[in-house]
């Protein structure tokens, strides 16, 4: 397994999402999507690492270390006035597309990615947006030098 830096695993999650038919990736870091208006759009998405660390092997600076990185992927989903319950359903099943683009065998080169949670459910209270965050745990060399 080559070495990959956390930049490359955030990427390639990222790209596995856009893959996805009518899914936009935000300008706005993960820390502020949802936040800024500026980000808000249906199916827009923002990739973000929350954190990596050292799965206990020998860390040999010239071969470098396996880790586990957190990948988070946070996304919006428009619910219409007049039918929340059907949009919110629709927003769960673009969730579980989401999960099935990231777990693609297409990303997967020097990387594995396990699915790993979903935190966030959540609706404004205006009741126009469902905001969901999928969580990722991906394996992979990281090199030391």
């Amino acid at each position: 397994m080559s070495a990959l830096s956390v930049a490359s695993v955030r990427s390639r999650i990222a790209t596995a999402v856009s893959g996805l038919s009518g899914w936009k990736e935000s300008r706005s870091p993960y820390s502020s999507f949802g936040r800024d208006p500026a980000s808000v759009a249906h199916l827009g998405y923002s990739v973000g690492v929350i954190q990596t660390r050292p799965v206990g092997d020998r860390q040999r600076v010239a071969e470098g270390t396996t880790v586990k990185t957190t990948a988070a992927v946070r996304f919006l989903y428009r619910l219409r006035p007049k039918d929340q319950i059907t949009d919110y359903d629709l927003a769960l099943d673009a969730e579980h597309d989401l999960v099935k683009a990231c777990m693609d065998e297409t990303i997967r080169a020097d990387l594995q990615v396990l699915f790993s949670e979903v935190p966030i459910r959540e609706v404004d209270d205006a009741g126009e947006w469902f905001l969901g965050e999928v969580h990722f745990t991906c394996m992979h060399r990281m090199a030391l030098q």
